[in-house]
């Protein structure tokens, strides 16, 4: 662009860019050395082609092709080829029967630089293009405006001065090279003169030499600026393009630039690629940012409930075939009708078709290392060659290629209707080793997705572990593959509306070969199914959860012997088995049939599957009015596009008004306004839970602090086997959180033990009175008496110890069982985390922190009522406070102060926690054998054999005590009776 105070402006535009086809380079430690590879067909990539040059078209009008790439170079004369082709198949490039091509809105000019300038003349030769596109330059023209004085209409412009278009320009130059850097520049340099030599012949003017200086310094700090971004060096060739000529010093330093590159190349390119893909939020593990809109989320819901007025269905027919080659070629020519045109097809011409090949070479070292595509090539034009016969046979559509991978010896291919290919878009390829520990790629996954209109869809084909008993290293190939192969923007295989897996599974039957073959021969593919792995480990979860295979009505695929129908008969006699498999996953699909073809050049059959696929189609402008009309609405209803839309609105907070307490501090802050946020939005994050690794589900952890400003090296979350996840409880009182106790806490929720129940009530049967006793019935229970027996041990159920038992101490003796019997209702069964707690198998389990009662003393059930404190009484109510129990019978002397008569106790607390002790045998003095058990209901006749002992009586004379009082020394509370044990709210 140039600018003159006298009134005059003059611009020249033009455009650079790669050649538009989908092709990817990877760069060698050798200069000139790099692998290009067209990851599109040529038929694939003239949608995108003709979509490109048409926004030119509208932007700039008609478009000159400048294609700079070397014929030299296999790689640049590849794209080259391309290249000229999607010119010339552009609609754009089309001209009438009389008309000359250069009246086309796009043509082409393929300049090969490097050979046009190896002569003598050197770079100087570069100016030799000038007669390959002066014609489009005379035609293109430029921009030129011009001051003028003419005073316009209207008053306040009298006098003011205004530009008037003179020149429009009406084409321009699109140069290209291989990376657009060197090549391009100078071309583009030569252009920009040619214009305005163009613009300066029109004025009558000539340029001084400083001028073309000044334009040649121009555009060789450009394209080292440009160089810079790219390739991390100046360009090269940019000391012609200053001084317009070469010398030795402008070699030298070409020289020296080149050597840069090749290091930049080789050792700090990927981290700027990685940035520029970072921005872009093409990064394979990249999330998308989330922006939170109130307005824009209600435009969403209220979009998703309007989808019929400008969204439709579809229904569209996929042909799904895989077949392990064996590494072998002759069936390259052969017939595949058979596999791909299968008689369930009718007249049916599938929308998309997508093939899958296993071992499409021989699985060597050499090949492991450095795979040879032209075989996957070979196929490609075999298989389509086969669809485009049947589709010439049916008047129909020819097939086009969209896109393939390759890893080793697996290989993907997806065919396409060619009046599909509008309805494509976001095609992608990703692929995950999976042999040698990931390292090499003779196991692994080839993967592509596309979106069909609205609907995602992913192809994944899969070549796993082999061996009969390696099921579970094909079930972690499996998981490898489906949590390690990523897409852009962080897609992985299940963010897809439609899935499917076809490949070589490698999953064997269960039986011998005799048997297996003997069910081959009387047909009974059912038993064979019920003993194949695969179906096994789908059953058990370990590998395709969630997917679904159609039933198997054809013969095991694996392993024959070439070109007949029999089985492995060499040395080894491998037992045939299902190896090739389709399996999918998708609401939106609906299999037609599951069979295999007798393709007999393999040691494998094939295996094809007809699916139909329930796609949407969005019209996307309709869509888009309708938003913006949402939209403009909703924010005329609320006001700004932030909102509350979660609360009624009011005017309340608006009077209370938001000031700082102290200067220097924020103000404060509510659900409409935050301090930390401006123009009042509202804070909400989504928080996405870390992926857990195989066997392992991931939860929050619970040993971190709940103040989340407080230090800690805790991470914020655990992973936990799934075997275990039922064993932990929330310790939260959320209804929607769930914080889980820590391992500690909880004990391994394995155990299969049953729980025994309860024995029956017979209320004859009870050996004591179990309830609450009147003060005044004390009478009956003297120290005089004769001691009774200590309480019964209860019998372990389900694994439950004994330990639960109020544990007898030195100071304490039994209680006197009463001669009158109460109803008591049977004890309740406890919880299964009880019973795991207080296993006795575990030395290192701490004491349960609260004793238990025995089963024979359990009271009622605790009222329902409302209750003022923890204990289940109420306060204000001194007649529904219980009486005291009957005083057990003490070896030590008391005084009668220890018993207040009428004085009612406070409910008992929680006691200390007493050492677990075996129940089996009381470790006490003068006891030396097991404690017998009085008989109860439900009891065997053996278990009550033996009679109580007495235990001996210690002679001490310890201070009067009373023995319930003696509790509240330790801060808990006092005992009024066997009641419902509450932990104590004491510090």
């Amino acid at each position: 662009m140039y600018w003159s105070p006298g009134g005059t402006l003059f611009s020249y535009a033009q455009v650079r860019g790669s050649v538009p086809l989908f092709w990817e380079q990877t760069a060698e430690l050798i200069p000139g050395k790099q692998n290009i590879t067209v990851i599109r067909s040529p038929e694939g990539a003239q949608p995108a082609f003709n979509k490109h040059f048409d926004e030119l078209e509208r932007a700039y009008g008609a478009v000159h092709v400048v294609n700079l790439l070397s014929e030299g170079k296999p790689g640049e004369a590849q794209l080259s080829q391309l290249y000229h082709l999607a010119v010339q198949h552009c609609p754009l490039s089309q001209v009438g029967e009389d008309e000359s091509q250069d009246h086309a809105l796009l043509r082409e000019t393929h300049y090969d630089f490097h050979a046009e300038t190896k002569g003598p003349g050197g770079y100087e030769a570069a100016r030799q293009i000038r007669r390959y596109i002066e014609n489009s330059t005379d035609g293109f023209a430029y921009y030129l405006a011009e001051e003028s004085d003419d005073a316009g209409p209207d008053a306040d412009t009298q006098g003011a001065a205004r530009m008037v278009v003179v020149l429009q320009q009406e084409g321009v130059f699109r140069t290209n090279c291989l990376d657009c850097l060197d090549r391009t520049n100078l071309i583009q340099t030569l252009i920009s003169q040619m214009a305005t030599e163009a613009f300066l012949g029109h004025k009558g003017e000539y340029a001084t030499q400083d001028f073309w200086m000044r334009h040649s310094t121009l555009w060789a700090d450009n394209g080292d600026a440009l160089s810079k971004i790219y390739a991390g060096t100046g360009a090269l060739k940019s000391s012609f393009t200053r001084n317009g000529k070469m010398s030795l010093a402008g070699a030298v330093a070409d020289m020296r630039k080149s050597v840069q590159r090749l290091y930049h190349n080789n050792f700090t390119d990927s981290a700027r690629q990685t940035t520029i893909d970072r921005l872009l939020g093409r990064l394979v593990n990249q999330a998308p940012v989330l922006l939170f809109d109130p307005i824009s989320d209600y435009v969403s819901g209220e979009l998703t409930k309007r989808s019929a007025e400008y969204s439709s269905v579809q229904d569209i027919t996929m042909l799904v075939g895989t077949f392990n080659l064996n590494g072998r070629t002759e069936g390259v020519d052969s017939d595949l009708a058979q596999w791909l045109s299968p008689d369930e097809l009718g007249d049916v011409q599938p929308e998309i078709v997508a093939v899958g090949f296993q071992e499409i070479v021989e699985l060597s070292p050499q090949q492991i290392m450095n795979s040879d595509p032209s075989r996957k090539q070979l196929w490609e034009s075999a298989v389509r060659r086969c669809l485009n016969q049947r589709a010439q046979a049916l008047r129909g559509e020819r097939y086009v290629l969209l896109r393939s991978g390759q890893l080793v010896g697996a290989a993907l291919c997806i065919f396409v209707k060619a009046s599909t290919l509008a309805k494509i878009k976001n095609v992608e390829g990703s692929v995950k080793k999976t042999g040698l520990s990931g390292m090499a790629g003779n196991k692994g996954a080839v993967a592509i997705r596309f979106d069909f209109a609205n609907t995602q869809i992913c192809f994944v084909t899969a070549h796993l572990a082999a061996g009969f008993s390696n099921y579970d290293e094909r079930n972690r190939d499996y998981a490898t593959i489906h949590h390690g192969l990523r897409f852009q923007r962080n897609r992985g295989i299940d963010d897809h509306d439609a899935v499917v897996w076809l490949g070589d599974f490698n999953y064997r039957i269960g039986l011998t070969s005799e048997a297996v073959r003997t069910l081959i021969k009387k047909h009974d593919l059912d038993l064979l199914y019920e003993n194949d792995q695969l179906n096994l480990q789908m059953i058990a979860g370990l590998a395709f959860p969630y997917y679904s295979e159609a039933r198997i009505n054809f013969l095991p695929t694996y392993k024959f012997d070439l070109g007949t129908d029999e089985y492995d008969t060499s040395e080894k006699q491998r037992i045939p088995a299902w190896t090739d498999r389709i399996l999918r996953k998708g609401s939106n699909l609906r299999q037609l049939a599951y069979n295999s073809a007798p393709l007999k050049f393999s040691d494998h059959r094939p295996v094809y599957a007809i699916f139909q696929c329930n796609v949407s189609i969005v019209d996307e402008t309709l869509r888009d009015r309708i938003s913006h009309d949402l939209y403009q609405r909703r924010k005329a209803e609320v006001g700004d596009s932030t909102a509350n839309l979660d609360s009624e609105e009011t005017d309340d907070e608006d009077l209370i008004g938001y000031e700082a307490i102290e200067p220097g501090l924020p103000p404060a802050s509510s659900d409409r306004q935050k301090w930390w946020l401006e123009n009042k939005q509202q804070a909400r994050a989504d928080i996405k839970q870390p992926r857990a690794p195989d066997g392992h589900t991931t939860i929050l952890n619970p040993n971190r602090p709940p103040n989340p400003f407080t230090p800690t090296t805790e991470p914020d979350w655990v992973n936990v086997p799934r075997s275990r996840l039922s064993s932990f409880s929330s310790v939260s009182t959320s209804p929607y959180e769930h914080v889980y106790a820590p391992s500690d806490l909880s004990s391994s929720a394995t155990s299969t033990t049953a729980r025994r129940l309860p024995p029956p009530f017979d209320p004859s049967a009870m050996p004591a009175k179990i309830g609450r006793l009147n003060i005044k019935d004390e009478k009956s229970s003297q120290r005089g008496e004769t001691p009774p027996p200590p309480p019964p041990p209860r019998r372990q159920t389900g694994g439950m110890a004994a330990t639960q038992a109020a544990p007898l101490t030195m100071n304490q003796a039994p209680l006197i069982p009463s001669s009158k019997s109460q109803t008591v209702p049977p004890a309740v069964p406890r919880p299964s985390s009880a019973v795991s707690q207080s296993s006795t198998q575990s030395k290192s389990k701490p004491a349960p922190p609260v004793a238990k009662k025995p089963a024979h003393l359990a009271t009622a059930p605790a009222s329902t009522t409302t209750v003022n404190n923890g204990n289940g009484y109420r306060d204000d109510d001194p007649s529904d406070r219980p009486p005291l129990p009957v005083r057990a019978s003490m070896g030590l002397s008391t005084t009668s102060s220890g018993v207040g008569g009428g004085v009612a106790r406070k409910p008992v607390g929680a006691p200390a926690k007493p050492p677990p002790k075996r129940a089996e045998t009381l470790n006490m003095p003068g006891r030396q054998s097991p404690a017998g058990a009085i008989a109860l209901p439900g009891m065997r006749p053996s278990e009550a054999r033996q009679k109580p002992l007495i235990p001996a009586k210690i002679q001490r004379k310890p201070a009067p005590v009373d023995l319930l009082d003696s509790l509240g020394e330790d801060n808990h509370s006092d005992m009024g009776s066997w009641e419902t044990l509450v932990p104590s709210t004491q510090k």
